[in-house]
């Protein structure tokens, strides 16, 4: 799957319609009701976002915030309130470290829109200070495949694969948005140059090229784990690949 999210709301109808938008748009998606549940989730696995309501069990939302901010790497957070939310509310929430705060009623798909637009800034940054450590800047994605985006290298399992600049091209604009998916109709533009895809679903130029990255990239090609499609929508990189 995608970026791994974690929901948590004790709301438990709330917290599965937000789930099944997310895994619905390509993220993976891990819940927790509690703000302890959630805390110990946190440490049991590495997380790219975070949403997280307000008025939880125990531990409200703003204790699981601050407590989160204070680790080393910490996510995105998108804070929900579901009672009437005053200036003071929003305030303390952006406080104590969220990125952005919602109150309900609030639809799923705004919620995805706002998901998709954190993870695309933090995906931005992290390639800027990638770019920063100059000739040892290499992406890693799982333990098997690492992408040297100055250098224009790629190795899976080790070893130095050789691609055409289309195919690096392609490759290279999913790993400036690891963990989102990308649009048909972008690739077309950005690694075709093609202006007249606007509009278009899907074009076997396309279709063709990814088969072949699939070829290159992936152990199995036939039941890729790097490389994902996201069916009507386009294409992704994964951020955790899962292991055979």
């Amino acid at each position: 799957m995608g970026a791994l999210i974690l929901v948590v709301d004790d709301d438990a109808d709330w917290r599965n319609l937000l789930s099944r938008g997310l895994c619905q748009a390509g993220f993976e998606v891990t819940q927790a009701a509690t703000g302890a549940e959630a805390l110990a989730r946190i440490q049991a696995v590495r997380l790219d976002l975070l949403i997280l309501d307000v008025h939880l069990p125990g531990r409200n939302g703003y204790e699981v915030c601050e407590a989160v901010r204070r680790g080393k790497d910490y996510p995105p957070i998108i804070m929900i309130s579901g009672i009437k939310m005053e200036l003071e509310d929003r305030e303390a929430g952006l406080r104590v470290g969220a990125n952005c705060y919602f109150k309900k009623p609030v639809s799923a798909r705004e919620v995805v829109a706002q998901v998709r637009s954190l993870l695309g800034m933090a995906s931005a940054l992290k390639n800027a200070e990638s770019q920063e450590k100059g000739s040892d800047a290499w992406l890693e994605i799982g333990d098997y495949l690492r992408i040297h985006l100055k250098r224009r290298l790629v190795m899976t399992g080790g070893r130095k694969i050789k691609l055409t600049s289309q195919e690096f091209r392609l490759l290279a604009h999913l790993s400036q948005h690891i963990g989102q998916v990308v649009s048909a109709n972008e690739l077309l533009q950005k690694v075709w140059q093609d202006r007249s895809s606007i509009g278009r679903v899907e074009d076997s130029r396309l279709k063709s090229a990814i088969r072949r990255l699939r070829s290159k990239i992936e152990p199995d090609p036939e039941h890729p784990r790097y490389l994902m499609t996201v069916r009507g929508e386009g294409y992704y990189l994964c951020l955790h690949p899962k292991s055979d």
